[in-house]
C-alpha cells in the first residue's frame, strides 16, 4: 500500500479551487451575498462578474473583479475564501496566506478559514504552520470530522505516526461510517507494519462499502503475503459477485490463479473478460502469459503475434513474443524479435540479455559477451546482467573478470545485493576459495537472515570440510524450515549426519533426497559414500554406478567402485 498522505492537503485545496470553497463554507457564509446589511450592490456586481469571467477561463480578470468585490465587503468570509482560492490557483500562495491571516486577525473563530489557511501552508510545505492551523480548528470544533482528516494526513506526512493514528481514530469515532478515515488509518497501519490492525481496518471498510476497490486489493495482497491465497481468492470472488462489470478485478483474480498454478480457473477468468470485452489488452496478454507458463508455446506465440500486429508500439508484447519463441526453441525468430526492440524501450536491456542467453546456449560465447556488455551500458543497475556477464567470464576462465563484474554490480545495484553476493559466494566455492564463499554468504544473511540457500551453502561447506558440524546442522535445519522438501537441503542434512558418523540418520535423509531428485549424480554419490561407510558394499556400488551413469566423466566414482571390488570378498 503506497503512502500518499503528503498529497491530501493539496488535493483538498485543489478540489476547492476547481469547485469553489464549499468544503470550507457553511450555509451562513453562502448567504453573505444576499443577507448581510453591510454588503453593497457594488460587491454583488463585481462578484457576479468575477464568476462569469472565471467560468470563461479569464482567471486574472476574475481575480481583479473579486478583489473589487472584497474591497466593498472586507468582512465577508466567503469572498475571502474565494479570492484566496483564486490566488492559490495562480500559484500566488503568499498572497492567499496573507489574505486568510488578515481575515483571521479580526475573526479568529472561523474554523473553515483555519482549514483553508492550513491547506495553503501545506501547499507551501510549511508543515508546522499547517498543523497550528488545523490544531486550532480542532480546539474550536472538536467534533468536526473534516478537521481530523487534515490533522491526520499532516501528522502522517511529518512522520508523527502515533499522532496521525490518534487523529484518524478520532475522525472515525465521530463518524464510524467514514470510509476515507478508515482507509487512511489502514495506510498508516501498513506503513507502521501493524498488520493485524491493518487487516481490521480493511475489513471495516468492506463491511461499510463491500465494493471498495482499493481496500479489496490491499486486503487480498495482505492475504497473499501471509500465504493465504484461498482467502484472497474468496475476497475477489465476493467483490465480483457484487460488481461483475468491473473486469479488472476478474483480471486480478485470474492472475492470482496463475500464481497458484490453477491454470484452468485462470483461463476461465480471462476468457470471461474477453466475452465482455473482446479487445481487453491486459486480459489477452494475461492469457498469453498463461499459455507461456503452462508450456503451451505455440498458443503463446499465436496470442502475442496477434497482439503485436494490433499494438506494434507495445514493446512489452514484443518482448513476450521473443520469450515465447525462445521457449519454443525457435532461437532464430526469438533473436529477430529481440533485435527489433528499440534502444529507448524499457525492454531493450532485457531483450539484449535474452539474446545473450540464446547465443550462449548456441555456443557463441564471444557474441553473447558482446551483447551482455552492450546491455549493461544501457541498464547498469540490473543484477541479472552482472550475473550473466560473470557466468560468461567464468566459462571463458576469466575468473578475475567474473569476480570484478559481480563486485561492480554490488556497488551499482544496492537493492539487489543479495543475489549478487550469493553469485559471488558460488564463484568463490567453484574456484577453490571456500572461506571467501562463506564470507560472501554471511553478507547475504546480513541483508536477509532467512535466505535459505545461503544458510544451506554455509552449512554444507562446513559439513563437507568436516568442521563446525553442530553449527552446520543448525543452519541447514533452519534452511529446511524455510524450504521444506527441498532435495538439496535434505542432502546437506544427510551429509552433516554422515560427517557426524550418524549413518542411519544420514541414509534416511539422503534416500529422501535421492528419491526426490533421482537424476542428480552428487546426491547418488553421497548415498554411495554413506553405504560404503556403513559397510553395505552392494548398496554402495549400486548408487555409485547410478551416479556414474548420470556423470560418466567422474573419475572419482570409478576409483571408489574399483576400491570396493578389490577389498570385497
Amino acid at each position: 500500500m503506497r503512502h500518499c498522505f503528503n498529497k491530501i492537503g493539496i488535493l483538498i485545496l485543489l478540489t476547492c479551487l476547481v469547485g469553489g470553497c464549499a468544503i470550507f463554507t457553511r450555509d451562513e457564509n453562502k448567504r453573505d451575498l444576499d443577507d448581510r446589511g453591510t454588503h453593497s450592490l457594488s460587491s454583488t456586481y463585481h462578484y457576479s462578474t468575477s464568476v462569469m469571467l472565471n467560468l470563461r477561463g479569464y482567471t486574472k480578470e476574475a481575480t481583479l473583479e473579486l478583489e473589487k468585490a472584497l474591497g466593498f465587503d472586507p468582512a465577508s468570509a466567503y469572498l475571502t475564501q474565494e479570492l484566496a482560492s483564486l490566488y492559490a490557483r495562480q500559484g500566488e500562495i503568499k498572497k492567499a496566506v496573507d489574505l486568510c491571516e488578515k481575515y483571521l486577525a479580526g475573526a479568529s473563530g472561523d474554523v473553515d478559514m483555519h482549514l483553508l489557511l492550513g491547506s495553503l501552508y501545506l501547499t507551501a510545505k510549511e508543515y508546522e504552520r499547517a498543523l497550528t492551523s488545523f490544531e486550532q480548528a480542532a480546539l474550536m470544533e472538536p467534533d468536526n470530522a473534516t478537521v481530523y482528516l487534515y490533522l491526520g494526513s499532516t501528522y502522517a506526512d511529518t512522520k508523527s505516526y502515533e499522532k496521525a493514528v490518534a487523529a484518524f481514530q478520532k475522525m472515525t469515532g465521530i463518524n464510524p461510517g467514514h470510509v476515507t478515515g478508515h482507509y487512511y488509518l489502514a495506510k498508516l497501519y501498513s506503513d507502521m507494519n501493524r498488520i493485524d490492525e491493518l487487516e481490521r481496518e480493511l475489513n471495516i471498510i468492506l463491511s461499510i462499502q463491500p465494493t471498495h476497490e482499493a481496500a479489496t486489493a490491499d486486503l487480498a495482497a495482505l492475504y497473499e503475503r501471509r500465504k493465504q491465497p484461498d482467502k484472497a481468492i474468496e475476497l475477489y470472488r465476493n467483490y465480483i459477485r457484487q460488481a461483475p462489470s468491473r473486469l479488472h478485478m476478474k483480471l486480478r483474480l485470474g492472475q492470482l490463479y496463475v500464481k497458484e498454478q490453477r491454470f484452468e480457473e485462470a483461463e476461465k477468468e480471462f476468457q470471461d473478460i474477453l466475452r465482455f470485452d473482446e479487445d481487453n489488452r491486459e486480459a489477452r496478454v494475461s492469457l498469453g502469459l498463461l499459455y507461456l507458463d503452462g508450456g503451451q508455446t505455440d498458443q503463446a506465440i499465436t496470442a502475442f503475434s496477434s497482439l503485436l500486429h494490433e499494438f506494434p508500439a507495445d514493446q512489452r508484447i514484443r518482448y513476450l513474443l521473443g520469450i515465447s519463441y525462445e521457449e519454443n526453441k525457435s532461437h532464430a525468430k526469438a533473436l529477430d524479435i529481440f533485435r527489433a526492440i528499440p534502444p529507448d524501450s524499457d525492454f531493450y536491456a532485457e531483450g539484449l540479455l535474452r539474446m545473450g542467453i540464446i547465443l550462449k546456449k548456441e555456443g557463441h560465447i564471444s557474441s553473447a559477451l558482446e551483447t551482455a556488455e552492450k546491455a549493461l551500458l544501457k541498464k547498469n543497475d540490473a543484477a541479472p546482467l552482472y550475473m550473466f556477464l560473470a557466468s560468461l567470464y567464468e566459462e571463458l576462465q576469466r575468473i578475475t573478470d567474473a569476480e570484478a563484474v559481480l563486485k561492480k554490480g554490488i556497488g551499482a545495484a544496492p537493492s539487489q545485493q543479495t543475489d549478487l553476493y550469493y553469485s559471488l559466494g558460488v564463484l568463490y566455492e567453484k574456484t577453490g576459495r571456500p572461506d571467501d564463499g562463506i564470507e560472501a554468504m554471511r553478507k547475504v544473511l546480513q541483508i536477509n537472515p532467512d535466505h535459505a540457500d545461503a544458510l544451506n551453502f554455509i552449512g554444507y561447506t562446513y559439513a563437507d570440510r568436516g568442521i563446525r558440524l553442530d553449527e552446520a546442522e543448525g543452519l541447514i535445519k533452519k534452511a529446511l524450515e524455510l524450504k521444506p522438501g527441498n532435495a538439496y537441503i535434505i542432502d546437506s542434512l544427510g551429509w552433516v549426519y554422515f560427517r557426524k558418523n550418524k549413518l542411519d540418520e544420514a541414509i534416511k535423509y539422503l534416500k529422501e533426497a535421492s528419491e526426490s531428485m533421482p537424476d542428480d549424480p552428487a546426491i547418488a554419490g553421497h548415498l554411495g559414500d554413506v553405504y560404503r561407510q556403513a559397510e553395505q558394499t552392494a548398496e554402495a556400488i549400486r548408487h555409485y554406478e547410478r551416479a556414474l551413469k548420470l556423470n560418466p566423466e567422474n573419475k572419482s566414482l570409478i576409483r571408489k567402485i574399483e576400491e570396493i571390488r578389490k577389498t570385497s570378498p
